[in-house]
């Protein structure tokens, strides 16, 4: 099957793409197909990601998975991960790797371009990065905020409850100002430990995905 895919080579060039393993976000359905598929399953029909980051396919895991959330700038956000790793999950912290300085460098690179905030949001950047969070924030079945964080981080966390996945705020240090609304949040939890012990107690190392 030949197909166009953008920006993968060359603009526009037209290359024989194999059918690879596919896994719907949505219901985990899992076949073979192509880029763009939409999920085969009767009465589920879910458009497939389409950005070139979430064509790779994805290690199969019957793991459950969390989405860690939290600051470039915060060194506890892979501990954490690492910690869930030790008990089983599925930890998302891939992001982290783009280092501290990543969101500095996209607005100096931006605004050294004449960009305004609203045109930098609209470039390819923007969206790839945009994309690949969304597709790991889909595909996870819950997520936890590793504070401090910021607007980011709570954006995030704020989809996953709107999501109705269980949401959790993990602050191992007391926060200058407290704040009433993460009330909204699954659970607050002060310590690491308290978090681990939640998790092993209430899924026992099963979250169903969604």
């Amino acid at each position: 099957m030949a197909v166009r895919v953008q920006d993968a080579f060359a603009v526009g060039e037209v290359v024989k793409v194999e059918p690879v393993a596919r896994r719907c976000s949505m219901c985990d359905s899992r076949w073979m197909g192509h880029y763009g598929d939409s999920c085969p399953r009767v009465g589920c029909g879910a458009k497939q990601c389409e950005c070139v980051q979430c064509y790779a396919i994805e290690p199969a895991s019957d793991k459950p998975s969390i989405y860690v959330m939290g600051s470039l700038r915060n060194p506890e956000v892979p501990k954490v991960a690492e910690r869930l790793r030790e008990i089983g999950w599925d930890a998302f912290d891939d992001w982290y790797a783009a280092g501290e300085k990543a969101d500095d460098a996209w607005q100096a690179y931006e605004t050294g371009r004449g960009r305004n905030f609203e045109e930098a949001l609209d470039g390819y950047a923007a969206n790839h990065v945009f994309s690949y969070d969304k597709h790991h924030l889909d595909r996870c079945s819950a997520g936890v905020l590793v504070l401090p964080a910021g607007k980011s981080g709570h954006l995030e966390l704020g989809y996953l409850i709107g999501c109705g996945k269980p949401s959790y705020i993990l602050y191992n240090q007391m926060p200058d100002r407290f704040d009433v609304m993460y009330k909204l949040a699954t659970r607050v939890f002060r310590y690491t430990d308290e978090l681990i012990e939640h998790l092993t107690k209430e899924f026992n190392g099963n979250v169903s995905r969604r």
